[in-house]
């Protein structure tokens, strides 16, 4: 419910925004014809609490959600919403992503 998948329908290819390594998104097998995207390996995920691109209020949510950065490493500290770089992002979803 708060943790939905980033979603695209299967055989749709992610794209990367700006300072995200294309070659690190990929995409494995969901349900109803769809495809998760991933990121480095990561399933991705968003918060159903962000509201816009660059929000990141589930940074840290129960110990267990973290940010992604653009290297494909887990984001284990504070994270600002304005700033860094930006999260892999779809021609199909909005919001930010999370492993």
């Amino acid at each position: 419910k708060y943790w939905p998948q980033l979603l695209v329908k299967a055989g749709t290819k992610p794209s990367a925004g700006s300072g995200v390594t294309s070659s690190l998104l990929g995409t494995i097998k969901a349900a109803h014809g769809m495809a998760q995207v991933t990121y480095a390996g990561f399933p991705l995920y968003y918060f159903a609490g962000d509201k816009a691109a660059g929000q990141v209020g589930g940074q840290g949510f129960e110990s267990q959600w973290y940010v992604v950065d653009a290297k494909g490493a887990f984001v284990k500290h504070a994270v600002s919403s304005g700033g860094g770089a930006p999260a892999p992002t779809t021609t199909s979803s909005a919001g930010g992503a999370w492993a």
